[in-house]
């Protein structure tokens, strides 16, 4: 594998990329974060999700219509497998209080489409053993990307705040949720995060994207340490 990743090596080095990681949710950010995390030669992925792949999903996921029908952790598994010969572990199910993450991951990353769901599972493992919880959000053309250090107070007291209900956030429209560019925009950020974490550099703690207006603005920097 190391010689596919040759041009990233000062950048991250092969030694560097033991980080376990797992993605809850295979939809726009975590499909495209496991396929991401996979070129950049990650190999201890996991990814839970308990859907399957729709017409709908075409437009912004990491999916073909060959895959329709198909559940989302199995499809991603075969795409990512193809395209980076890294072969990723998957689980068929919801991540709730009776079915948890499996071991104890170093990083999760918090790729779910409910305020319900983000804030039920921030709970369960906001005092675990697990050091990075990294939380994606994406609208039409927006994006907000959450780098929580798990053993600083500070970190988890200042990502508590941006919890909120269903009922409050903002409800787009059918035709108006998500495109292929802004998924990739915010997956290619996520990765980066991973990449930080692994090589013990400075974690944004808050990136705010108006990606429709080319506007960006991070803060808040936490150290790995």
């Amino acid at each position: 594998m190391d010689q596919y990743l040759t041009r990233q090596m000062d950048i991250l080095p092969p030694s560097k990329l033991g980080l376990e990681i797992a993605i809850v949710g295979a939809g726009a950010i975590g499909s495209q974060t496991a396929m991401c995390l996979a070129k950049m030669g990650f190999t201890l992925i996991s990814v839970y999700d308990f859907d399957v792949v729709d017409e709908e999903n075409m437009n912004c996921q990491w999916y073909g219509p060959s895959d329709i029908g198909s559940s989302k952790v199995t499809a991603i598994i075969d795409n990512v497998e193809a395209l980076t010969n890294v072969i990723i572990g998957g689980y068929e199910q919801r991540v709730d209080s009776e079915n948890r993450i499996k071991g104890t991951p170093d990083v999760i990353i918090c790729a779910v489409d409910s305020m319900k769901v983000r804030s039920e599972l921030w709970d369960m493992y906001k005092d675990s053993a697990i050091k990075w919880w990294i939380d994606p959000r994406m609208g039409a053309e927006e994006g907000l990307l959450y780098g929580v250090n798990l053993r600083e107070e500070t970190s988890k007291i200042r990502y508590e705040k941006t919890l909120y209900t269903d009922d409050e956030a903002v409800q787009e429209a059918c035709t108006a949720k998500a495109t292929m560019y802004c998924a990739m925009i915010l997956s290619g950020q996520v990765a980066k995060k991973v990449k930080d974490i692994a090589v013990e550099d400075p974690v944004n703690h808050t990136l705010m994207m108006n990606i429709k207006k080319d506007d960006y603005l991070s803060f808040g920097d936490t150290n790995v340490q």
